[in-house]
């Protein structure tokens, strides 16, 4: 009770895959009366999700104790999504994931309904103390439906890095993204690169 630990942990050069052959697995918490992320993937580790959910993490927001990426964390680390969802989350940045120093690529599954009190409801891109983070999107990706305090619509929020679309999109893809502050009228911020005619 009242621990501030992570479902499971990807440590110092591990490497974890999850599969989900019979689409039924969840990553998720069995008590209200703990603090973490689903996955924490740490110090040069990977994290690849072709299937499955990662759900209800997160979930206690007792006191001052926040979770920061109540779906992933991943830092100095590599995480990649072609497949499966990271849903029903919640944490105080990251809703869905949180990347400091690190790379995504997220090319298929989904990252909906999360939810956040301060930034990125669906994806955190973070700035690490050594490096940015890299936060790549293309096929079926959907990061979509996420929120903050579970009303106002809050899903990619990036103070690291650009968006970068690598490869085109499917008819199906689709990604909200927030900016990091507030714009003055006719301002204007760069949300994505390397998109070319072939992206929709």
């Amino acid at each position: 009770k009242n621990t501030s630990f992570p479902t499971i942990c990807v440590y110092e050069g591990g490497n974890l895959t999850v599969d989900d052959c019979d689409g039924a697995g969840e990553i998720t918490r069995t008590t209200k009366n703990t603090n973490g992320s689903g996955v924490d993937v740490m110090k040069n580790s990977s994290f690849t999700l072709n299937g499955g959910a990662i759900t209800g993490n997160g979930i206690n927001r007792n006191g001052s104790i926040y979770t920061i990426g109540g779906g992933v964390y991943a830092s100095g680390s590599t995480f990649t999504m072609t497949g499966g969802k990271i849903s029903g989350n919640k944490a105080f940045s990251g809703g869905g994931l949180y990347l400091i120093g690190s790379e995504a690529a997220i090319s298929g599954g989904s990252i909906t309904g999360n939810d956040i009190t301060a930034n990125g409801g669906g994806v955190y891109n973070a700035y690490g103390t050594e490096s940015a983070s890299t936060l790549k999107v293309s096929g079926s990706v959907q990061i979509t439906g996420n929120t903050k305090d579970d009303t106002a619509a809050n899903n990619i929020v990036s103070v690291s890095s650009d968006l970068l679309v690598d490869g085109k999109f499917d008819d199906s893809a689709m990604i909200g993204i927030s900016t990091s502050r507030s714009l003055s009228s006719g301002e204007s911020v760069v949300v994505a690169k390397k998109v070319d005619e072939g992206s929709k």
